[in-house]
């Protein structure tokens, strides 16, 4: 039968032949690949070379305009040149004129325009300067001459000229900071396609006295492009935002300019260019996934071209992006010649290669085999097997004989080891108490360890081989353990169960059951280990403890149902005298308020009785005149007045008291003005607050009718008082509360506030809980809020809120039904 396989040295020799067969085959397809690899490399450098030159010089080319036009504004700021005539700032202008023609060649002129509609400026030529003017000296028209001064020929004259209103000027004074201007037609006879830059000259206020320009064309673009793109078919183009041809380095005009008063121009959308590159790449750059400063390979008109695209980096105002496109067949023959080198080079590699491996592969094969044949007799278990040379000079090979014979003495100790192990295992699990054992997949025993075999008085060498349904009696205790057996096979994974059998005398047993899967390297289960340890007086004892504490449960259970009646009825008794408390306060305030009013109506009618007692006397003796009759009406009407007014007053309070008392002790609902309600309740506690400078506000509707628990709402309110006169405005006395209604649809909702010192979150948190205070130690029964969280949430059926801080004042908002 033919071994199917290889010797080394075949193996060896036929890559090195398959490698040359292979290097001849392919050469055409590495001659394509390496073209359209050199030739793709070459566009892409060419490609970045020629837009960084471009940026570079474009940006220069429009940032010394805006620097020179930034240190003109500046200067003339400085030098505040008379602006009635202009004659001074022609001047100025003219000698800046003779300076940039020679420094900055791309600047065509230069201007100033002020906020009285005057302008002076030189326009720049080949042939010249052309002053342009529009002030006294030219009757307010803008003129146009045909060199330096006033005194040559006129060569164009406009009488609608603004410079306020062209739109190199317009935006500075809409936004008086250094701007470039869009591009625009020039007002003169040329009517050329500019753009300004501009930058705003103030006043010594700040005002905006006029603007300084410094006009760059667009021809002048055009030309720059063209002096930076190469001898090739490819164009360089500008584009805006809009995607309007800025200046591009062909030949066609891509400016419309529309006649009128002033001229306007239209740029020509790149789509609609009549250059083919150009146009071909609208599509591209309407892209809004156009990777920009990354050379692309487009294919226009059926030829592959090299284009990038890149933001214009200086000046980032004017957001235009430079375009660059080089057709690929530029390029051609450069890639050629590079791939005939390519190819050369690459055939003498090859045969270098095969000569070398050649000379070489006896040399290397022959120790690599012996180190062969060693270790397969070391695999066999031969642990004498002649070992291979090292004496090797190549040093991977050297390695490998070392290896093998290194390999063979580790091997043989590894395995003495194991040996070793394996015993000291088996001793290990043999002298342990817990019953441990072993199964195959399908149940079979594989071991088990001496305990089972006492346990089960049974020997070995009687159960192993066989399935573990022999071990047991009945049928429901194989059913435990074929599932166990099962769940470990399905899930992979270490299982514990608790197992409670009878063993042969009777005897109730309880065993913790561990199941352990062996898994191979793909994760299939070869055995299951399991170990069984018996917890009987173990549980035994934990029962016991259990019914301890069952019957200690029940007992305590009974006393705390016997406190918490006792704790209830108690503290329904302080809730009650809590109340009682409060009502005591209000009949000692109100007697108090009453006593002043009635004291001085007392006093008014003792004084009315002895002034009636002496006109009597005055009657009866005809002493009685006139003016002691007048006298004696007077006193009567001013001491009737006096008891008029402070017996109200104390019927007022004792209405007051009257109403609140009874119903605070009626528990039925009431119709009652919530505004005229929380008055009275005011009223009532007057005497506490009257002489410490507090204030109270009420932001109720006055017509709001509500029918509800009125002695509810008095509780509340006189608990929320009485906290912030003794609690929140401890030691203040210019206290402020705002005690506000808001009736909603179903809802009433009651918020009040006061500016006290507030609580912290700690005491917030137990505020509404019975008996908690921090007011003990000066009377404080801490059963207030607890009531009026009583109230709302159990007879008013609301919720109750509470939010403080400290030094920031108490918001209590309550929210119940309206009926």
């Amino acid at each position: 039968m033919k071994s199917k396989y290889y010797s080394l040295k075949y193996a060896v020799i036929l890559p090195f032949i398959a490698l040359i067969i292979l290097i001849l085959s392919i050469q055409a397809i590495i001659s394509k690949l390496d073209y359209a690899f050199l030739a793709r490399e070459h566009g892409q450098k060419i490609v970045q070379a020629l837009n960084e030159t471009t940026q570079s010089r474009l940006s220069y080319f429009l940032v010394e305009p805006l620097n020179v036009n930034s240190i003109l504004g500046s200067d003339l700021v400085m030098r505040d040149l008379d602006a009635d005539t202009f004659e001074d700032i022609e001047h100025y202008l003219y000698k800046a004129a003779t300076r940039l023609q020679q420094n900055t060649p791309q600047i065509t002129a230069i201007s100033y325009g002020d906020e009285n509609g005057n302008f002076v400026g030189y326009r720049f030529s080949s042939e010249g300067y052309n002053l342009l003017l529009k002030d006294a000296r030219s009757d307010d028209l803008l003129t146009i001459y045909s060199g330096k001064t006033i005194d040559t020929p006129v060569l164009a004259q406009y009488d609608h000229y603004d410079p306020r209103t062209r739109p190199w000027y317009a935006p500075v004074k809409d936004s008086p900071i250094e701007q470039i201007s869009d591009i625009y037609v020039n007002y003169d006879e040329i009517m050329e396609s500019s753009m300004t830059f501009v930058s705003p000259v103030f006043n010594a206020d700040g005002s905006l006295k006029g603007v300084m320009a410094t006009d760059v064309t667009l021809n002048g673009i055009n030309n720059f492009l063209k002096e930076n793109t190469t001898d090739s078919k490819g164009v360089i183009y500008i584009v805006n935002h809009d995607n309007e041809i800025i200046a591009h380095s062909g030949e066609e005009n891509t400016l419309t300019i529309i006649p009128g008063d002033p001229p306007s121009a239209k740029l020509t959308l790149v789509s609609e260019s009549s250059n083919p590159l150009i146009s071909a790449s609208a599509d591209l750059l309407q892209d809004r996934y156009l990777d920009y400063d990354t050379v692309l390979q487009p294919k226009f008109n059926g030829a592959n071209h090299y284009m990038l695209v890149s933001h214009l980096r200086e000046p980032t105002a004017l957001n235009w992006r430079i375009v660059v496109i080089i057709p690929e067949s530029d390029l051609m023959g450069v890639v050629r010649d590079r791939n005939n080198v390519m190819f050369g080079i690459q055939i003498l590699i090859a045969i270098i290669g095969l000569t070398s491996g050649l000379a070489i592969l006896t040399h290397v094969t022959d120790p690599i085999i012996d180190s062969t044949h060693a270790a397969v007799k070391i695999a066999s278990g031969s642990w004498d097997a002649p070992m291979p040379s090292t004496n090797v000079h190549v040093r991977e090979v050297h390695d490998l004989s070392t290896a093998i014979v290194t390999l063979g003495k580790d091997l043989k100790n590894s395995f003495e080891e194991i040996k070793f192990k394996e015993e000291r295992y088996r001793s290990l699990v043999e002298s342990v108490d817990a019953m441990i054992y072993s199964l195959s997949p399908q149940g079979i025993l594989l071991s088990v360890n001496q305990p089972i075999e006492e346990v089960l008085n049974i020997k070995r060498e009687d159960v192993i081989g066989q399935h573990f349904s022999k071990l047991f009696g009945t049928q429901e205790t194989i059913n435990f353990w074929q599932r166990l057996i099962n769940e470990t096979l399905q899930k992979k994974e270490k299982l514990y169960a608790r197992n409670e059998y009878y063993d042969a005398v009777g005897n109730r047993k309880i065993a913790t059951v561990t199941m352990i899967p062996v898994l191979d390297d793909y994760r299939n289960i070869i055995m299951i280990i399991g170990a069984n340890t018996d917890i009987t007086e173990l549980i035994q004892a934990q029962e016991e403890i259990e019914q301890l504490n069952a019957s200690e449960k029940e007992r305590l259970e009974d006393l705390v149902k016997q406190r918490t009646e006792e704790l209830e009825r108690v503290m329904t008794e302080l809730v009650d005298k809590e109340k009682l408390a409060s009502l005591g306060s209000l009949v000692s305030g109100i007697a108090h308020e009453i006593n002043t009013p009635l004291g001085v109506a007392v006093s008014a009618a003792s004084l009315l009785e002895k002034h009636s007692q002496t006109a009597v006397d005055d009657l009866s003796h005809n002493r009685m005149s006139k003016e002691t009759l007048i006298d004696y009406i007077t006193s009567v009407s001013e001491t009737g007045s006096i008891l008029s007014s402070n017996l109200n007053r104390a019927s007022n309070l004792v209405k007051s008291f009257k109403e609140i008392a009874v119903n605070q002790s009626i528990e039925s609902k009431l119709h009652f003005n919530v505004y005229d309600y929380i008055q009275s309740i005011l009223l009532s506690l007057k005497h506490e607050y009257k002489n410490k400078g507090h204030t109270f506000e009420i932001r109720c509707p006055k017509d709001l009718m509500l029918f509800s628990y009125s002695g509810a709402f008095s509780q509340i309110l006189t608990n929320f008082i009485m906290n912030s006169i003794i609690h929140g405005f401890n030691g203040k006395t210019d206290g402020h509360v705002i005690i506000e209604v808001v009736e909603g649809k179903d809802t009433i909702k009651l918020v009040y506030s006061d500016d006290g010192i507030g609580m912290t979150e700690e005491v917030k948190k137990h505020i509404f809980e019975p008996f908690y205070t921090t007011n003990r130690g000066r009377g404080g029964s801490g059963l207030g809020l607890n009531v009026v969280y009583n109230i709302v949430t159990g007879q008013l059926n609301g919720r109750i809120n509470c939010d403080s801080e400290p030094e920031s004042g108490t918001v209590f908002t309550i929210e119940f039904d309206k009926e």
